[in-house]
């Protein structure tokens, strides 16, 4: 899975993946087949163990009784002849154990045709560590017998021609490497090989690069939050991305750094090292003594101000949330991550979540996938899912919702509705907090029979033809409503019927980022779904519907006035 993970990324190429997995079908075989030679190898010396101690019963019981010995005399003979049984068995069973050994251990891949002679020749000759090594343990046996001595240095001078061998061939590949490069520049052509894009990446300016360099400590903490990012946006929203790469010396503006997706720049930001900042304006920190400079945060693109590193105990005491330059930058990532996760579920990913869901429940994604709905109408779902903020994590969930109405329904947006009403509880949750109300804008019946009558199915799907002005006119409602609500009011939605809802979510997205709008069908029905609006097209008027709202909730009072 490790390894599929990182092909999915970019960080290993398919040569380096199929590498990897023949190393590590190798070491599989290897360690089972050691499991095995170490049960015979035990086996065999317990067989050996008890051997010796029958002979030293034996002969003591025949020293003593039938030859009259003493019983120090047999104990002292009859060691020394069992242990010379042993010398003598033992060099039978070492050459047995070592044969079987080799046969038993040898793994090789599945494509691979070797041979043992070859495989014994190429392991021992192949580096001449090990040779110098077992030459200086003979040499160092000289004392006992010339013969180790004469091993020894055969096995020394084995080892130095391996190594002279294996200089000359590293000095010859790299002579020849320079002067192909030369004689490939001096032809005006260059060996060019196939990359792909890299996913996601920040690029920082020669004057941020110590911010984001691997031996500072405040790039060695910028460096370590990265996994944090990439975890935490795994188990929000379900979806694996990819390590983002982090480079630095770019030719940018001063203090200016962008992030990056497929090489393509999606958000740039400009940082201040001698700064901290903080989330509010220039204007209102004047009160505590700061002097700061305005700038959006983006991150969350509201305002706030840079404050100069010196000032930085006034801020503190008065309170002011502190962060970091590398730690907005690390913001701005997260929001780009969020933002365009949607972006990294494709096929690939999507057989990665069904290659998963397989060893948990087999026969639903059997009986799922390609029989009810493709691999691609699967993954335009995913996608649609993680585009809105929701987790796809439940894959369980998704794959049963997509074997009840996949066979009934084929237009994929209107399956991903009914997916999201199987995933109700998940979506009441989540824009609630874990409360028992919802604060919600309704849609006038008006705006709901204009959007239902200018909605187009074909057979490749649905979409919305309305026409500009009206357009115009529903974003100006939902503006007016939504424009005095408190900021520090829970965040409301919009609900409207399930076959609208798609519609009007695309309608408002570009205006209204993070208004999020969900059917009645998505929310459960212990939920209680309290009004604080409704978006009519008509000019406003007094409605008495909310006062009693107004009555129960004063902090969204401001909304009439």
């Amino acid at each position: 899975m490790a390894i599929d993970a990182d092909l999915r990324s970019g960080l290993v190429t398919q040569d380096q993946a199929r590498k990897l997995r023949n190393e590590l079908q190798k070491e599989s075989q290897l360690h089972g087949a050691m499991d095995g030679a170490m049960k015979f190898v035990k086996g065999d010396s317990i067989a050996t163990i008890v051997i010796a101690l029958v002979n030293i019963s034996a002969g003591l019981v025949v020293g003593s009784l039938y030859k009259g010995m003493e019983l120090s005399e047999a104990a002292e003979k009859y060691t020394i002849l069992t242990f010379g049984d042993g010398l003598a068995a033992v060099i039978s069973s070492l050459l047995v154990t070592v044969s079987a050994a080799i046969v038993v251990t040898r793994v090789a891949a599945g494509d691979e045709q070797t041979n043992v002679g070859s495989d014994i020749t190429a392991q021992l000759f192949t580096k001449p560590t090990p040779l110098f090594i077992a030459g200086g343990l003979f040499l160092l046996m000289t004392p006992i017998g010339l013969l180790f001595g004469g091993v020894g240095l055969a096995l020394g001078g084995i080892g130095v021609y391996l190594y002279r061998s294996q200089q000359k061939l590293i000095a010859d590949g790299e002579a020849e490497e320079s002067s192909s490069s030369t004689a490939g520049g001096a032809n005006g052509q260059d060996e060019l090989q196939p990359t792909f894009t890299v996913p996601l990446a920040i690029v920082v300016g020669k004057e941020l690069t110590p911010l984001i360099d691997k031996n500072t400590p405040t790039g060695i903490r910028f460096r370590a939050e990265l996994p944090k990012l990439r975890a935490a946006l795994y188990y929000d929203l379900g979806v694996m991305l990819p390590y983002c790469h982090v480079t630095g010396d770019a030719p940018l503006k001063e203090n200016q750094y962008f992030i990056a997706l497929k090489e393509v720049p999606v958000g740039f930001g400009i940082l201040r090292p001698d700064c901290v900042y903080v989330n509010d304006s220039a204007e209102n920190i004047r009160v505590f003594g700061l002097e700061g400079e305005n700038v959006i945060n983006p991150a969350d693109l509201k305002p706030g101000a840079w404050v100069p590193a010196t000032q930085r105990h006034i801020a503190e005491a008065a309170g002011l949330k502190i962060w970091e330059p590398v730690d907005v930058m690390t913001l701005h990532l997260s929001r780009i991550m969020k933002k365009y996760v949607h972006e990294f579920v494709g096929i690939q990913e999507t057989q990665g979540y069904l290659d998963f869901a397989s060893r948990g429940v087999p026969k639903l994604v059997e009986e799922v996938v390609p029989k009810v709905v493709t691999i691609h109408q699967m993954t335009d779902v995913l996608q649609r899912l993680a585009q809105e903020n929701i987790s796809i994590r439940d894959i369980k969930s998704i794959l049963d919702a997509l074997a009840e109405w996949g066979r009934v329904e084929k237009d994929t947006v209107m399956l991903n509705e009914y997916v999201r009403s199987s995933l109700r509880r998940y979506i009441s949750f989540r824009h609630t907090g874990g409360k028992d109300t919802l604060f919600v804008y309704l849609l006038d019946p008006e705006i709901e029979d204009v959007i239902r009558g200018a909605i187009r199915r074909t057979s490749t799907g649905s979409f919305l033809s309305l026409d500009p002005s009206i357009t115009h006119d529903i974003l100006d409602a939902i503006r007016r409503e939504v424009s005095n609500l408190p900021p520090t009011a829970q965040q409301p939605v919009i609900v409207t019927d399930m076959e609208l809802r798609r519609f009007v979510r695309k309608m408002v997205e570009l205006e209204f980022p993070s208004l999020s709008v969900v059917s009645f069908q998505e929310l459960t029905p212990e939920l209680n779904v309290q009004p604080i609006g409704r978006v009519s097209m008509r000019p406003p008027m007094q409605n008495n519907e909310f006062s009693q709202f107004e009555a129960d909730f004063p902090e969204y009072a401001a909304l009439d006035s």
